[in-house]
């Protein structure tokens, strides 16, 4: 992902805001998650794993990115250093996709492995 547009970071202030909003995800929910996803135009990809309550994505770069929790279903996760809306695609109990949305920029990804 690289370096980010200044206007895209989150302060202190509001990183300690999200994560006092944050949400409890059971595990068995969070699992569901994990796996690699690939942008489907121009073929970027990354790993989601679990760490504690939270997702890590990782990307080619070797960039990680925390997302937290903020829905009650989860399938719904902001990142804590940047604003941007992570959104799960399920279908059955699975994650088959996922959307990293940045203001009015969305990037959708499919699922590549289990």
């Amino acid at each position: 992902m690289g370096s980010l547009d200044i206007g895209l970071v989150r302060t202190k202030d509001e990183q300690n805001e999200l994560l006092s909003k944050a949400t409890i995800i059971p595990d068995d929910l969070m699992k569901q998650y994990i796996g690699e996803y690939e942008e489907i135009k121009i073929g970027w990809s990354l790993k989601v794993s679990q760490k504690g309550n939270q997702l890590e994505l990782l990307y080619p770069e070797g960039d990680v990115y925390v997302y937290v929790p903020t829905s009650s279903g989860g399938h719904r996760f902001h990142a804590l250093e940047f604003k941007e809306l992570l959104e799960f695609s399920i279908v059955k109990g699975r994650a088959t996709g996922l959307s990293r949305i940045q203001g009015d920029v969305v990037y959708v990804y499919s699922r590549i492995t289990d």
